[in-house]
C-alpha cells in the first residue's frame, strides 16, 4: 500500500474538464475504524487534512485512526467561557 492511498480514501470524479481528485473521509469508516460521520464538522476537517498529507514520515495512517477516534473529554458539552461583557472588578461600573 502506497501511504497516499491510506484506507483506499483517494477517489477521482471525471468531469467535462477532467479528472479530478479527492480524499473521502468517510473511506475509514466504512472500514470499521470508527464512526467519523457523528464527529464535529472541525474534526472532520481535521481527518481530511491528514488523509490529503498521509506520507509515512510525518503524517501516518496511525495519526488518521487517532482522530477519527476523538472524544470529547467528560464534561466539555455545555461548557463555557467568561461572558464578553462580564464585568470582573468593582471599579468597572
Amino acid at each position: 500500500m502506497r501511504e497516499k492511498e491510506a484506507f483506499g480514501a483517494k477517489r477521482v470524479l471525471d468531469g467535462k474538464s477532467g479528472k479530478v481528485s479527492y480524499f473521502d473521509i468517510n473511506a475509514p469508516e466504512r472500514q470499521g475504524i470508527a464512526l467519523i460521520s457523528r464527529l464535529p464538522f472541525s474534526i472532520k476537517v481535521m481527518i481530511e487534512n491528514l488523509l490529503r498529507n498521509v506520507d509515512g514520515d510525518q503524517v501516518l495512517p496511525e495519526n488518521i485512526v487517532a482522530m477519527a477516534r476523538w472524544q470529547p473529554e467528560p464534561g466539555e458539552k455545555g461548557r463555557r467561557g467568561p461572558l464578553p461583557g462580564h464585568r470582573t472588578s468593582r471599579d468597572a461600573c
